[in-house]
């Protein structure tokens, strides 16, 4: 039970350090670096702790293959880590500043975000007789004027599911929202 609770100690004190760590601004992480600059020449547990690091790098070249491969795999795992989350951040920002204000997105029926969409060229003059559009002076079909911004998930018209249907969809995905916020 004591070796337990020793155990359970060192973990808490370990958890606390290394949240003081991250916390740290670059002049306590310096500071840090300076103590433990001091604390390995000048102590006993020091030296010893610098004679054991001497040891492992020592006998490095008599398992090169061994490390090398941890190296690779290490290195390898950080890297596809990086990328999925680059490639997350970069599909956030196009998602972001796509469209504005003016811009209605239109959904085909029965799909849940714009990423599952797919209206082909033929159904893009069958939008025009959904509700809410009406006719240009050049003869082609636009959202009603009085329409400013889309909220999300509201209501946005959706595309005919079938190219042959001539009728537009009934199902609404996101809201239009007048010039006096209705």
């Amino acid at each position: 039970m004591k070796k337990f609770i020793a155990n359970a100690l060192v973990v808490l004190v370990l958890a606390i350090g290394l949240g003081i760590w991250i916390t740290l601004p670059w002049v306590g992480v310096l500071a840090v670096a300076v103590a433990i600059a001091l604390w390995l020449p000048l102590t006993r547990s020091g030296r010893l702790a610098l004679a054991a690091t001497r040891i492992g790098i020592s006998s490095l070249p008599q398992r090169w293959g061994a490390s090398s491969v941890i190296v690779v795999g290490i290195a390898g795992v950080v890297g596809v880590l990086v990328a999925m989350l680059a490639m997350g951040e970069g599909f956030q920002a196009t998602l972001n500043s796509t469209g504005d204000d003016t811009t209605a997105i239109v959904l085909r029926g029965g799909s849940q975000a714009e990423t599952n969409s797919v209206i082909t060229r033929d159904q893009v003059p069958l939008l025009g007789t959904l509700p809410g559009w009406r006719a240009t002076r050049r003869g082609g079909r636009c959202c009603r004027p009085s329409c400013r911004r889309w909220s999300a998930w509201s209501r946005v018209p959706t595309a005919p599911t079938s190219t042959h249907s001539s009728a537009a969809s009934a199902t609404w995905a996101g809201r239009c929202t007048t010039k006096s916020g209705s």
